[in-house]
């Protein structure tokens, strides 16, 4: 197996990354905003097999950027259901300005987060999802394609 990197902000992961992964190579455990590390890694040109977003909240802001970390591997999603909760205006309006509509149902989400991939020549395909009562957790694949190719257009 290879490294993992976690970005913990309330510090009980560590432990638990330590005490049940003997077969990783290495575990990085930071406590950084997530949202600022993230564009550390993309300025670095890391890249990753996989990875796995569980906020705190609804994980938009990082979108379509996460994208530019993953050329060919999975993304995991943890993704709140907007009509679980009464949403105040803020919460209206941020999911209005990522997802068109104030109150997005999954295939209007699953929908954007593709076109999200496209931003960056990432084709992103639904594997699994699972409903969880509050939220859903999302499984994508997610593939580089050449724009030349995906689009059926020749360069000059």
């Amino acid at each position: 197996y290879g490294s993992v990197i976690a970005n913990d902000k309330v510090g009980k992961v560590h432990k638990k990354l330590v005490e049940n992964t003997e077969e990783l190579e290495s575990v990085e455990c930071i406590r950084k905003d997530s949202f600022i590390y993230f564009h550390e890694l993309i300025s670095l040109k890391k890249k990753f097999d996989v990875i796995d977003v569980d906020p705190y909240g609804f994980p938009n802001r990082l979108f379509p950027d996460i994208f530019l970390l993953i050329d060919d591997g999975h993304l995991f999603l943890t993704m709140p259901k907007p009509y679980v909760n009464i949403l105040n205006g803020i919460t209206q309006t941020h999911l209005t300005s990522y997802f068109g509509c104030p109150n997005p149902s999954l295939d209007e989400i699953l929908e954007r987060i593709a076109l999200w991939g496209l931003c960056h020549w990432r084709e992103v395909s639904l594997i699994e999802s699972q409903d969880l009562k509050s939220v859903w957790r999302l499984c994508f694949e997610v593939k580089k394609v050449k724009a030349t190719e995906y689009t059926g257009v020749r360069n000059r």
